[in-house]
Parts: structure tokens; C-alpha cells; sequence
């Protein structure tokens, strides 16, 4: 009987485990990041500069290592001492205001 309940507790959770969704997140790039609050002869880096300063320290800090830096949210979860969540949270927000103020 012990035996038959522990497979039946082996499937079960095997399903559950096949049918859960899987916790990788993909990020697309920022196409044309550098259009991003062009203005006349300032120079790309100054521009880039003016679009982060519209998000708080913990989204400009959390895009600028995932977009420039490339890491994943697991690895600034981990530089950063943040819950992997809040990482991506703070990305996903930092994104939208910088679509919403810059638009494409």
C-alpha cells in the first residue's frame, strides 16, 4: 500500500512538473537604441543618459546591466543581492517608461 501511494505521488508530481511553466524569460534587444532622445549634435551617450534618467535607480541599474551589459536576471538577482522577480520586474517597468516616453 505505501509503495502504490509513492508512485501514484511520483506521477502526480511528474505531471505537474511537465505541465508547469517553465521560468525562463527572454528579453527582446532594443532595436535602434540609438534614436532613443536624439537631439541635435549632443552625441549618443548624453542621449542615452537623458532616456535612463526618467527611471528610478533600481530599473536604470537593472536595464543597463541586461541591455548594455548583457547579463541575465538570474545574474544581476545575484550582483545586485535582488530577488530575480524584482530584477525583471524592474526591467519590464524600465522598458515600458522608456516605449511610453520615446515611443518605437
Amino acid at each position: 500500500m505505501k509503495d502504490r501511494a509513492l508512485l501514484f505521488r511520483a506521477i502526480r508530481n511528474l505531471f505537474i512538473d511537465g505541465t508547469r511553466p517553465r521560468k525562463i524569460v527572454a528579453f527582446k534587444p532594443l532595436e535602434n537604441a540609438y534614436h532613443l532622445g536624439k537631439t541635435e549634435g549632443r552625441g549618443a551617450s548624453c542621449d542615452i543618459e537623458e532616456a535612463l534618467s526618467a527611471l528610478s535607480p533600481a530599473e536604470r541599474d537593472s536595464i543597463v546591466l541586461n541591455v548594455f551589459k548583457g547579463y541575465t536576471a538570474e545574474e544581476i538577482a545575484r550582483r545586485t543581492g535582488m530577488p530575480r522577480g524584482t530584477v525583471l520586474s524592474h526591467i519590464h517597468k524600465g522598458r515600458r517608461k522608456l516605449l511610453e516616453k520615446y515611443g518605437d
